[in-house]
């Protein structure tokens, strides 16, 4: 419909849905919340009630119907699929972190969380118009924005959310793990996010991340990538951690090795 926000691309399409029954943009409110987005909203709110399978399911596929529209998220606001992460993600994130939320309805939460965020992929696909002349904008800062409202809300109860996802299918740990990955590495501990005073490093690491970490490469046998992504979290975050833990241990007595005492005469080494 010639709309400034549709992108000339068969495959983004799918932004029409979050612009279906808005008004003009140039005088609606971009701060309104749109139609469509607070529809999937409740519909996924639906699966965090327990009430059986039909529901979870129709929740399940409005999860997946939110990650499909939030994959274009990172372009400048007002951009729908950007607007529209306002309240999906923390929609997403409950159902996350619900303890009666089905597993298959958790692994289309943290797809379509991953969605949002895996914006280094899809740079490419970014129209010129709306780079051009923008140097303000960066899509490095819109990620970190994202990964915080993901992560500030209930930062213990995601974390532990996300590791238990690592004990279940390769699909779903691929999910978890590029999440937890990209959370560690995109430096919000130097951001306003607050996690209690932690680094979120150690966020991880108290909610069982080491430990998982090591499963994960222990039980690999064919060389995943999900094993290589589980390894290089570990030497790059944690490493260092256990060599200083070694290294207080050596210093306090531990692991201490006392010289033996050899009776007068010398050991008998007769057969």
């Amino acid at each position: 419909d010639g709309h400034p926000f549709v992108i000339e691309r068969p495959s983004l399409y799918v932004e029409s849905i979050l612009l279906a029954e808005i008004p003009d943009t140039n005088t609606s409110d971009n701060n309104a919340m749109r139609p469509a987005e607070a529809s999937l909203a409740r519909l996924i709110s639906l699966g965090m009630l327990g009430a059986g399978n039909e529901v979870s399911f129709y929740a399940s596929e409005a999860a997946d119907l939110a990650g499909t529209l939030l994959y274009y998220a990172g372009f400048p606001l007002p951009f729908p699929a950007t607007l529209a992460c306002r309240t999906l993600l923390p929609a997403l994130v409950q159902a996350l972190i619900c303890p009666i939320s089905t597993f298959a309805f958790k692994r289309e939460a943290v797809w379509a969380l991953w969605n949002a965020v895996d914006i280094p992929d899809k740079v490419w696909i970014f129209p010129p118009e709306l780079l051009d002349g923008n140097e303000q904008w960066n899509v490095f800062d819109v990620q970190k924005d994202l990964l915080a409202e993901i992560i500030r809300a209930s930062p213990d109860e995601t974390a532990r959310a996300l590791i238990d996802l690592l004990s279940t299918d390769a699909d779903a740990t691929e999910a978890s793990l590029s999440l937890i990955d990209l959370l560690l590495r995109r430096e919000l501990d130097s951001s306003k996010v607050q996690l209690g005073g932690k680094k979120i490093s150690t966020l991880f690491e108290e909610a069982g991340l080491v430990d998982a970490l090591w499963r994960i490469c222990d039980e690999d046998t064919d060389e995943s990538a999900n094993a290589e992504m589980a390894a290089e979290i570990l030497d790059d975050f944690y490493e260092q951690e256990e060599e200083e833990e070694v290294d207080e241990s050596l210093q306090s007595g531990h692991f201490q090795f006392q010289t033996p005492c050899i009776p007068e005469g010398g050991f008998n080494f007769g057969a």
